[in-house]
């Protein structure tokens, strides 16, 4: 499933998906060459950029946009590098550590 439009800046094209996660690929030839490529480990525990909806903005070298479950990345356009993430979502168990004084 690849809803997110593909980003070009100068000759490096960026592509994300949530299932196959994101690629950079260099289009100034007949023949584009990959640049980098994320890796996942499990559907939850990604590197890159594993959009489901959103477009990604490129600004500056640097990406921006929404992961597969809501976090908001920032990775290195050269390098597909994570340079940070900010997450809303809750803990897997929101009781964990909880206490009763009753």
């Amino acid at each position: 499933m690849a809803i997110p439009s593909p980003r070009k800046s100068g000759d490096l094209l960026f592509l994300t998906s949530f299932y196959n996660g994101s690629l950079m690929l260099r289009v100034d030839s007949d023949k584009p060459s990959l640049v980098w490529q994320s890796k996942k480990v499990s559907e939850m525990d990604t590197d890159g950029l594993h959009s489901v909806m959103s477009t990604p903005v490129l600004e500056n070298g640097y990406i921006y946009g929404s992961c597969s479950y809501g976090q908001f990345r920032c990775l290195k356009a050269d390098t597909g590098e994570r340079v940070w993430e900010r997450s809303n979502r809750p803990p897997a168990n929101p009781c964990a550590g909880a206490t009763s004084s009753l």
